[in-house]
């Protein structure tokens, strides 16, 4: 449950009720078109990042399940095989999250950012007398954090893939 929390906030942090500001509606992360993501696209991505200091064999890609199966099934050149064929795009590790939005890719440097945890870090509180009878335990878990991204130009994102 936490880590889903962290997950959500470092990803797609909404910057509002309480969440951090996520990587996707982060100011300075760099952003390419992705009604029709081809290798082109990601090549864009992966050079915008590089660009901007980034260190290249660090880079990271993070993608909703759906995405890697869209890009699964999308080829380099009719006949040529698959844009992402096995583990990793491009030569760099991938992730799929479901705490990504449905239609999102993004590419970047991870080490830029912090995840700041703040008082006992994760938390969990737990309460065996409210539903005794039942013989049920509640519980609460909670966590404390920020997110601090020192380089948004060291990121880039895709949305609206289709």
């Amino acid at each position: 449950m936490a880590n889903d929390a962290l997950d959500l906030a470092v990803l797609n942090g909404s910057g509002s009720a309480g969440q951090p500001t996520g990587l996707l509606l982060t100011s300075g992360v760099q952003s390419v078109d992705g009604s029709s993501l081809s290798l082109s696209g990601l090549s864009s991505m992966e050079e915008s990042c590089v660009l901007a200091d980034a260190e290249d064999s660090s880079l990271t890609w993070f993608a909703y399940p759906t995405v890697r199966k869209l890009l699964r099934q999308r080829e380099i050149n009719t006949g040529s095989g698959s844009i992402w064929p096995g583990r990793d795009l491009l030569g760099h590790p991938v992730f799929t999250s479901s705490k990504m939005p449905s239609t999102s890719l993004i590419l970047g440097d991870f080490r830029n950012v912090d995840i700041l945890l703040f008082g006992n870090g994760i938390e969990v509180l737990v309460n065996p007398f409210a539903n005794f009878k039942s013989g049920q335990v509640e519980f609460q878990v909670s966590l404390q954090m920020d997110i601090a991204i020192h380089y948004p130009a060291s990121f880039a994102k895709a949305t609206g893939i289709s």
